[in-house]
């Protein structure tokens, strides 16, 4: 019976995981009291190749006792060269009518749901590059959340696919 068990919970894991070709899988567990302010989350990865386009996800998974609909956040990105880019991201767990966006684990009470960031997208410098997520909500210490994955993948395009030049 537990490896039944066992099996179950491998194959749940890797329901809306990463790719295996992705070039970063880093995930970042939260704790049970909740996402404090001060705990902001930090992805590092490296780009090798400008010429590759890549899609970039957050996959978020939380309980039902995620108090809100939506998830508010500040998105800062440190290029190698290190220059700075910081945005607001706002993210709806949860419809207007409150039912959970993504999928609902089998058997557990979570739900795993993927943020498209970027698809498609180019890196336009080769080097170490910083992700730092930090929630933005009137509260501190938020509840229900587990965990926050980034991703980044391959697109299986290169810069000019696609593209034909015409003559007049």
């Amino acid at each position: 019976m537990n490896i039944i068990k066992a099996l179950i919970i491998i194959l749940a894991l890797g329901f809306g995981s990463c790719k295996e070709e992705s070039i970063i899988n880093t995930t970042h567990a939260i704790p049970d009291f909740g996402w404090a302010y001060k705990d902001s989350l930090q992805y590092n990865f490296e780009i090798k190749d400008t010429s590759t386009a890549y899609n970039l996800y957050l996959d978020i998974k939380h309980t039902a006792a995620y108090p809100l609909q939506n998830l508010y956040t500040y998105v800062r990105t440190v290029y190698p060269n290190g220059k700075t880019y910081q945005q607001q991201l706002n993210m709806d767990l949860a419809s207007k009518s409150g039912a959970w966006n993504g999928e609902k684990a089998w058997f557990s009470d979570e739900y795993n749901l993927r943020i498209v960031l970027q698809e498609g997208s180019f890196f336009n410098q080769i080097g170490n590059y910083k992700l730092n997520l930090q929630q933005y909500l009137r509260q501190d210490s938020i509840p229900g959340l587990s965990q926050i994955t980034l991703c980044i993948e391959d697109a299986h395009r290169k810069r000019g696919d696609g593209k034909k030049k015409t003559k007049k």
